[in-house]
């Protein structure tokens, strides 16, 4: 049986599982619930390409220059609900790195630009009695590749699994997606700036600055 095959007959059983669970009764001390079930998004890979490819359909179809009717596809993931630190630089900063980061990420493709922020807002409770937890634990990734085809592959990579951190049994349900309002494309995105500790003396009394955001011309430094 080859992947491909694998992952239909998986896909089909995911499906026949979620049918059968759908519509059943639960009696718990007298009340009856009928039970809801479905599939996460972030979970479901064919479900966001089909997503994707609607999107730039329809924009194609609605665009009022039949000239500039080229077709567009996606080309940035965005994942949410990591935990800072084990994207950080060991025993020097609890922020996640952006060299680290690029590092990871490069194993799924060739990266175009990246960018981190905090994501506080993840599962943050509308009653407001999160307000105390501490900000900075999780953050967000935007990663844009410089080719379909990387992009779609990693989309593929990161959807339905778990993160795992080396050497423990820590493990995170992180959320995936695909950027679908241009992140990178915007003209009044500017990257946002993370301080970190600097490890040498500081340069004529100031701290320098370090960019959350990495070019493809740094690219080079994660060659082989």
């Amino acid at each position: 049986m080859t992947r491909e095959q694998e992952e239909e007959k998986y896909s089909q059983w995911r499906s026949s599982l979620v049918e059968k669970l759908a519509g059943i009764e639960l009696n718990l001390k007298g009340v009856v619930y009928q039970m809801s079930v479905e599939i996460p998004a972030s979970d479901d890979f064919e479900a966001m390409k089909k997503s994707w490819e609607d999107f730039y359909s329809s924009e194609l179809y609605s665009s009022r220059n039949p000239v500039r009717k080229i077709a567009k596809r996606p080309d940035t993931i965005l994942v949410r609900g990591v935990p800072s630190r084990w994207f950080a630089e060991t025993r020097i900063s609890s922020k996640a790195s952006t060299l680290v980061t690029h590092t990871i990420f490069s194993a799924l493709g060739k990266i175009r630009t990246l960018n981190i922020s905090n994501d506080d807002e993840l599962g943050a409770s509308k009653d407001e009695t999160n307000k105390g937890l501490i900000s900075g634990l999780n953050c967000k990734v935007w990663v844009q590749f410089e080719s379909y085809d990387d992009f779609h592959n990693a989309m593929k990579a990161l959807c339905g699994r778990s993160l795992e951190k080396e050497g423990s049994r820590l493990k995170v349900d992180y959320e995936v997606t695909w950027d679908s309002e241009g992140f990178f494309r915007n003209a009044q995105y500017e990257p946002a700036q993370t301080k970190l500790e600097e490890r040498d003396a500081p340069v004529h009394g100031r701290k320098k600055h370090y960019t959350s955001r990495i070019e493809s011309d740094h690219r080079k430094r994660f060659r082989d």
